[in-house]
């Protein structure tokens, strides 16, 4: 009987180490999952705050370009609302015509 025992305690401590080994993998699997999901947070959030950021660029570049053919950034977004961009156009249209200068001879 002692030797079924020896053979039995052999394989509990097999098996143990196996349990150990795997249990010690897993720890490290769940350690790098956290990392991999901070850093997916981390890269979600500067994914957002670089788009807000391109949003704010383009927003700024459209005021600026509204403001210097005489309309405003609100006169867009209604346009835009109401469907109208014909009225934009003409005062766009009306805008430039104003803006030009005719130039004046002079004689000497």
């Amino acid at each position: 009987m002692k030797k079924n025992n020896s053979i039995t305690n052999k394989t509990t401590e097999k098996i143990s180490k196996e349990l150990e080994k795997e249990q010690a993998k897993l720890a490290a699997l769940e350690s790098k999952r956290s990392d991999i999901e901070n850093e997916i947070k981390a890269s979600k959030s500067e994914i957002a705050r670089l788009n807000n950021q391109l949003k704010q660029e383009k927003l700024s570049i459209i005021a600026n370009m509204v403001s210097e053919n005489g309309v405003s950034v609100d006169d867009l977004l209604n346009a835009a609302i109401s469907g109208d961009f014909l009225s934009l156009q003409e005062k766009l249209e009306e805008n430039q015509k104003s803006s030009v200068t005719v130039p004046t001879e002079t004689t000497f």
